[in-house]
């Protein structure tokens, strides 16, 4: 178990320790067939990076859980949704 991580759970990150130091994050988006950005992910994502700072590991390596990819990109879906309630601004 990693420092820091005792009692979290993450439904789309797992985060493995090797023996080098080195901390494997893998991503594998439930409930989907391919690996898809949308604001849940990027939120656990955000909880991951903020544990590991507690205490840096040696190297992070981002990986896939999934066979067929890593990253399909943004969850379309998603941002058409929050652009239909008015959530999304312009840049």
């Amino acid at each position: 178990m990693l420092p820091g991580f005792d009692g979290l759970r993450f439904s789309h990150w797992q985060a493995d320790l090797r023996e080098d130091g080195v901390v494997v994050l893998s991503l594998d988006r439930q409930g989907a067939p391919v690996n898809a950005f949308s604001q849940e992910v990027l939120l656990e994502l955000g909880a991951v990076v903020e544990r590991l700072a507690l205490d840096p590991p040696k190297g992070v390596v981002l990986r896939s859980g999934k066979p067929n990819g890593f990253i399909a990109g943004a969850d379309l879906k998603e941002f058409q949704e929050f652009d239909r309630k008015g959530t999304v601004n312009d840049a």
